[in-house]
């Protein structure tokens, strides 16, 4: 259901770049070539591409640029959970690589019922295909870099 991979991220470094990205609940970091950073972000139910066809890097952030490249990622979005929120119940068409960059022991992620803390300074694979939520039930908002794989 989730496998914790052998990569360390330099979260200094990412926070750095992502503040150069416009600041939204869901943002592409790749997306169809001639769409814009927002195509894409949502549901994946607003666009008729396959999620192969978001390749295209939308920021100059060459540190994620460079960790969604090594991964062979694609339709990256950073996505942050607000506090006291959660996603609905659903599955995804593949697995999710997961990146943690802000995240606290009160947001969680619950697969096929089971609930899962990922603490930040770690890469995780999630078996999406399963049904599964998110859940943010802190004051704080939870932010996670997703890619396809």
């Amino acid at each position: 259901m989730i496998i914790p991979l052998d990569f360390k991220p330099d979260i200094d470094r990412i926070i750095d770049e992502l503040r150069n990205i416009h600041n939204s609940d869901q943002v592409c970091l790749q997306t169809v070539e001639g769409k814009d950073f927002l195509y894409g972000a949502r549901s994946g139910n607003e666009f008729t591409e396959s999620e192969t066809e978001f390749k295209h890097f939308c920021w100059e952030t060459p540190y994620i640029n460079s960790i969604i490249t090594h991964f062979k990622l694609v339709r990256s979005r950073v996505m942050t959970l607000k506090s006291k929120t959660c996603l609905s119940y659903h599955k995804d068409p593949t697995r999710r690589f997961h990146l943690p960059v802000y995240t606290n022991e009160k947001c969680f992620i619950m697969i096929d019922k089971e609930v899962h803390h990922l603490p930040v300074g770690k890469c995780y694979i999630i078996d999406s295909t399963l049904p599964h939520t998110a859940i943010n039930a802190s004051f704080d908002d939870r932010i996670h870099i997703i890619g396809t794989i």
